[in-house]
């Protein structure tokens, strides 16, 4: 059985006559105009960068992470953990000229929508965690649990928001 080496993409690239390489792979093209794939880029940087500030907002409210709590701790640093590896992936994409370069277009495109998936559940899991946490703790309501609670709601919404956006577009081999 014939392992596939980690880095096979580099197999694309051939040298040229003046000892540079060139890509000789496959590429993948958005279907639509260049200015859909610049649309496309402006508002996955957007949602992107709204997301990270409402959620940085979230963990400086004080009682926002309601008082190191484990069960709405561990959520939120998965949170922190997909939204930084997808806003990674979107920067990396947005940076790429059209058509992409199909090792690329693996590397980015399908982790920026699973990314998305993760960190949309990991909000409603905070979500539903700081709800169960106000209600064993009836005493303790503070207005930094429901502005919480509306930072998560907001983070969802932003993620399902790219997902549709997202899935609006057709990629083609070229």
């Amino acid at each position: 059985m014939a392992k596939k080496l980690r880095r096979s993409y580099l197999n694309d690239y051939q040298p040229g006559m003046n000892g540079e390489y060139y890509y000789t792979g496959r590429h993948m093209g958005l279907e639509g105009t260049l200015a859909q794939r610049s649309d496309l880029n402006k508002k996955m940087l957007i949602f992107s960068i709204i997301a990270a500030a409402v959620f940085i907002c979230s963990g400086i409210l004080d009682g926002g992470t309601l008082w190191n709590t484990f069960y709405v701790l561990i959520p939120f640093a998965a949170e922190a953990v997909c939204l930084g590896i997808m806003i990674y992936k979107i920067v990396r994409f947005t940076r790429q000229q059209e058509p992409l370069k199909e090792y690329i277009y693996k590397q980015t495109v399908p982790v920026i929508k699973g990314f998305n998936t993760a960190a949309a559940v990991c909000a409603a899991v905070e979500l539903i965690a700081c709800i169960v946490y106000m209600i064993i703790n009836k005493e303790i309501f503070i207005a930094a649990c429901v502005v919480f609670l509306a930072a998560k709601a907001i983070n969802i919404a932003l993620m399902l928001v790219l997902k549709l956006y997202l899935k609006k577009f057709k990629w083609t081999l070229r």
